[in-house]
């Protein structure tokens, strides 16, 4: 069975909702996310972590995300490529997953293991939907515009990352990194004492697919509060981004962007065994806050395999 899910009965947009399949194989779900860019399965029963990695393992190349060696998330598998998703209750805003550094994933998927009662849902937001929202003016500087992402590395985190143990065998890491862009990014840093302090210069706009279409797909929209505009921008001092001159991104437009993509933000209401997978290329993901703290969601990430 092949659908689209209705967001009506929760009060959003149905542009960003995913292709519902019920039985599926690998390439019907790379069909899926050509056509549609985000697939849910969903079956009665479910389906189980051994069946999540199998199907991923045929979908693409994983990678073992950064944040299980940061310990913001739990590894499951052996290898530590399936783990949970990040601790804590707040919400997370809409954003492209690990944009910031070269070598960003292709896809990006879930497995629900335990739906939360109240809270805690999964929010998803078409890019390419998103970009037609906005006004001309605003596409063309997106356009032609550049985000830098600056950060800084402790010792105890470079090292588990690149799996090295000296600064020069983390700065050889780190070039050969840079060349795993696919995005046309650049990295570019050094080492301050032991800390290293690295920017990532990548774009607004993503053409996903077939190429034919835009998209924003980025992590910007993490720098604005949602909710009351009177708090100030959140900035995270080991993760911030500005535009190419380092300046910041205008604040009025930002926050517009993100009115935008509330607007046609679709909210997964869970189911247990449920499977989403989304083009990281093309879907931006975040969560609302967890009020059900049994809610358990793993997450894994990769590179697309071609059959």
């Amino acid at each position: 069975m092949t659908t689209v899910l209705s967001n009506q009965a929760q009060g959003v947009q149905e542009a960003s909702a995913p292709l519902l399949l019920e039985e599926a194989s690998a390439e019907q779900v790379r069909a899926g996310l050509r056509a549609r860019g985000a697939v849910l399965l969903r079956r009665a029963g479910g389906r189980s972590l051994a069946e999540f990695e199998s199907l991923a393992d045929e979908l693409m190349t994983p990678l073992v995300h950064h944040a299980v060696a940061g310990m913001e998330r739990e590894p499951v598998s052996a290898d530590g490529a399936t783990a949970t998703v990040n601790k804590g209750r707040g919400s997370i805003p809409l954003h492209r997953e690990l944009s910031y550094a070269p070598g960003a994933p292709d896809l990006l998927m879930f497995l629900c293991q335990t739906p939360p009662t109240s809270g805690g849902q999964t929010i998803l937001c078409d890019g390419v939907v998103l970009f037609e929202a906005l006004d001309e003016a605003t596409r063309d500087f997106l356009r032609t515009g550049e985000l830098v992402w600056r950060w800084e590395v402790s010792p105890a985190r470079w090292r588990s990352a690149l799996g090295v143990t000296t600064q020069e065998e983390a700065l050889t890491a780190v070039e050969a990194i840079n060349g795993l862009s696919r995005d046309g990014g650049s990295l570019s840093g050094a080492f301050e004492g032991a800390t290293f302090k690295g920017a990532y210069r990548t774009g607004f706009v993503t053409r996903p697919g077939d190429g034919l279409r835009e998209a924003f797909c980025n992590s910007v929209l993490v720098t604005v509060p949602v909710g009351d505009p009177a708090q100030e921008r959140v900035s995270d001092a080991n993760n911030t981004a500005t535009l190419g001159d380092g300046s910041a991104f205008p604040d009025l437009l930002l926050r517009d962007i993100a009115a935008r993509a509330e607007a046609v933000t679709y909210d997964m209401a869970w189911q247990a065994g449920d499977i989403v997978v989304l083009d990281n290329t093309r879907y931006l993901h975040g969560r609302r806050s967890i009020l059900d703290t049994e809610r358990r969601i793993l997450t894994r990430v990769g590179h697309s395999r071609r059959p």
